[in-house]
């Protein structure tokens, strides 16, 4: 498998990156991880293959038996989507923080029923319950160090560099895998959360060995995981010591494969992974400068607000923009500082504001946060901008 590209935005980031101050992780927001897993879901998408229509069975499949754990979860607030991608050659499940999570067409192909499938999204499901990929990120200490791997580029502040460091070490889990002791919780997690739901639970030790420990395994991509044959022994003893086949027999029978599937039951949040062409483009020109050996991508704040549909004001020569009628700045940039207020709090830029041709213009990374967006990067010359409502355009530079 190829490296993820978000690795190569890192060139000529440490100035910041050795400057930056240690956030930890457990301070993450839950808002924090959903945007973390946003921009994954958007590298996922180019990496692996396109998501399969919402109307084709395969999807409406993972659709449905994903939202019955999604109903199941604790964390009310966190917006699963299950998403197939194309992709026949890679056999291959993984989550994002915040709530996506993707098979491949490989993946469901290996799958001989529901109920394997079924432990395959419970078990994702239980590493964005259980936030592995933040616990991740807390012990390594990446997070607010290297964290501008992906966002100084598009020069967020360093609370958007805390974001970018979720994302690359969320990648990092992709290709490397998680510890034991997190694929143990997922596993335990899967298996009783199926059972819960009325499938069998014995499919995830079919489903494990499935996956297998050989040349086309999962354990190809994920040299981390225990043996699949190690993994197959402890759900069986869980499901044993447990009682799971009575759990799941008290609460549908065992089920094997579910009857009809319907889109209506997916979660609405994966409208939000759509593929960057269904974007809009805009007018809106952005500029890319070199600063602190990197380049940073800049965007015109003014029109930016306009495209955000947001209140701006100009201000002692800067630009002032509020995302509400509170009265309160969500973002200020002055000319040739590195230093703005993003969301009412001092943040340092990745590169200056500065007016081109009558325009103050700041990092895109920040702008985007500070009119209530997400800026992302798509490609050598494009930057996708997405708002509430799923409203995304594209801004070339």
């Amino acid at each position: 498998m190829k490296t993820l590209r978000l690795f190569a935005l890192g060139m000529g980031v440490c100035a910041l990156a050795t400057t930056a101050t240690i956030r930890p992780a457990h301070a993450i927001s839950d808002e924090e991880e959903i945007q973390a897993g946003r921009q994954m879901a958007q590298q996922a998408i180019k990496q692996y293959g396109q998501p399969l229509s919402p109307s084709d069975p395969r999807q409406q499949k993972v659709s449905r038996i994903g939202a019955m754990f999604a109903r199941q979860s604790k964390r009310t607030n966190i917006p699963y989507s299950y998403t197939v991608l194309q992709n026949d050659k890679v056999l291959n499940a993984f989550a994002g923080p915040g709530g996506p999570i993707f098979v491949t067409t490989k993946l469901l192909e290996t799958a001989q029923s529901d109920a394997e499938l079924a432990y395959v999204l419970g078990h994702e499901t239980g590493h964005i319950e259980e936030r592995h990929i933040v616990k991740s990120a807390q012990k390594s200490q990446t997070v607010g160090i290297g964290a501008a791997i992906l966002g100084t580029i598009l020069g967020g502040s360093r609370g958007g560099s805390l974001i970018g460091g979720l994302v690359n070490v969320g990648a990092g889990l992709w290709q490397k895998g998680y510890s034991r002791t997190q694929e143990s919780e997922a596993d335990n997690y899967g298996t009783r959360a199926m059972a819960r739901l009325g499938f069998d639970p014995r499919a995830a030790v079919s489903m494990l060995g499935r996956l297998g420990d050989g040349p086309d395994g999962l354990s190809k991509y994920l040299s981390d995981h225990p043996t699949s044959k190690a993994r197959q022994q402890k759900v069986e003893t869980e499901i044993n010591d447990e009682g799971l086949v009575a759990v799941a027999r008290a609460n549908g029978g065992l089920i094997t494969n579910l009857s009809g599937y319907s889109s209506g039951n997916a979660p609405s949040y994966g409208a939000g992974y759509s593929p960057v062409a269904e974007a809009n483009n805009t007018s809106i020109q952005a500029r890319v400068v070199t600063e602190n050996g990197g380049r940073v991508v800049l965007v015109p704040v003014i029109d930016m607000a306009k495209l955000a549909r947001v209140q701006w004001s100009e201000r002692d020569g800067g630009v002032a923009v509020r995302t509400d009628n509170s009265g309160q700045t969500s973002g200020i940039f002055t000319p040739n500082s590195d230093q703005a207020t993003i969301n009412g709090r001092s943040a340092t830029l990745s590169g200056r504001a500065r007016r081109i041709n009558g325009k103050l213009y700041a990092p895109a990374g920040a702008v985007a946060t500070a009119v209530g967006g997400r800026a992302s990067l798509q490609d050598g010359n494009t930057v996708l901008v997405t708002f509430s409502g799923n409203r995304s355009y594209l801004i070339r530079f």
